[in-house]
């Protein structure tokens, strides 16, 4: 049995395999604010505490209803979120 890790990284496809959606529909969460990812030199990581995160925040919301990551005053002009 492998140890539980909320900090282990897993591609865009691992995410699209574990959601049962497409890579494209991944994207789009990314792209929209509601999955947080992080670019590691050229390729997309989601950690797997944001995965549960996400998947929490739509059992509760529904799938339906755009809930991004930081509230929007967060975000810089450029869509960034201010650290």
């Amino acid at each position: 049995m492998t140890d539980y890790n909320p900090l282990e990284m897993l591609t865009v496809v691992q995410v699209g395999k574990l959601l049962n959606v497409s890579r494209p529909t991944v994207e789009k969460f990314i792209r929209l604010g509601e999955l947080a990812s992080m670019t590691i030199g050229r390729c997309r990581r989601v950690r797997r505490i944001d995965l549960e995160d996400f998947i929490e925040r739509h059992r509760q919301y529904g799938w339906h209803t755009y809930q991004p990551v930081a509230p929007l005053s967060d975000y810089t002009d450029d869509g960034e979120i201010a650290f």
